[in-house]
């Protein structure tokens, strides 16, 4: 199976997450997307939280590892995905126009609505290390 190489971020502000929501139900994913060729792992996660949360002047505060998950791409092909996700903090919360639906949601409830379950043990296993201060 082909592999795919994505990047992302967290924010956290006033004890709630950002992520993006799927419409039709209540879902969440983390923002984040493919890395363009020349593109960096940080950048890549810099552009795709941007476009997809409207949030603008983001900082990578660090690496929180990745995650690997099956994935099947726009096109129709199944592939195996490892994405990289990073802290971010934004100087201001001011979202412009995005490319998705997001919101700010409370972790506990975030924990129980991701969408895909390796998200979720994600978030279950990075949450203490961003919670205790490290933001």
């Amino acid at each position: 199976m082909k592999k795919a190489i994505s990047a992302g971020g967290i924010i956290i502000h006033n004890n709630k997450i950002l992520l993006l929501t799927y419409p039709e139900s209540d879902l969440t994913r983390f923002p984040k997307g493919h890395v363009e060729p020349g593109e960096t792992l940080e950048q890549a996660a810099l552009r795709e939280v941007k476009e997809e949360t409207g949030l603008q002047n983001l900082e990578i505060v660090k690496k929180l590892g990745f995650l690997t998950r099956k994935s099947t791409e726009d096109w129709g092909e199944e592939v195996v995905k490892d994405i990289h996700m990073y802290l971010m903090k934004s100087h201001n919360f001011n979202h412009q126009k995005s490319d998705s639906t997001y919101d700010w949601f409370p972790i506990d409830f975030a924990i129980g609505h991701m969408y895909f379950p390796e998200e979720k043990e994600f978030l279950i296993t990075i949450l203490p290390s961003i919670v205790n201060g490290n933001l």
